[in-house]
């Protein structure tokens, strides 16, 4: 049982790491250069062992997108119970600001 246990923490272990290293390199290179391939080469793992966790690129680059929009809504949700509707404004365009310097969204040929 405790190995069962640990075999299932190290398989969630790998997938956040997974998720971790690809989210930088799409931040960094974008969609279109980053490949499963390069996923695995960055963590040190095969191509076989990435398709395990996601069945393909789009999965693994969509599991990305759901956590950052999850994120992002937290933010604003929480920056939202701001009471002074100047200061509530305020602190919706730091959050995201804050979220733009780590886009994923952002179209790499516009840079």
């Amino acid at each position: 049982m405790a190995a069962q246990k640990r075999r299932e923490r190290e398989r969630v272990e790998l997938r956040e790491r997974i998720l971790e290293s690809a989210r930088r390199l799409f931040i960094g290179e974008g969609y279109e250069t980053v490949s499963m391939r390069k996923v695995a080469k960055e963590l040190g793992y095969s191509p076989t062992a990435i398709y395990y966790y996601f069945a393909d690129k789009q999965e693994l680059f969509h599991e990305i997108c759901q956590r950052e929009l999850a994120h992002l809504s937290e933010e604003l949700h929480n920056r939202a119970t701001v009471v002074d509707p100047v200061e509530r404004l305020r602190e919706i365009a730091y959050a995201l600001d804050g979220h733009a310097g780590h886009n994923l969204f952002r179209d790499r040929r516009m840079q």
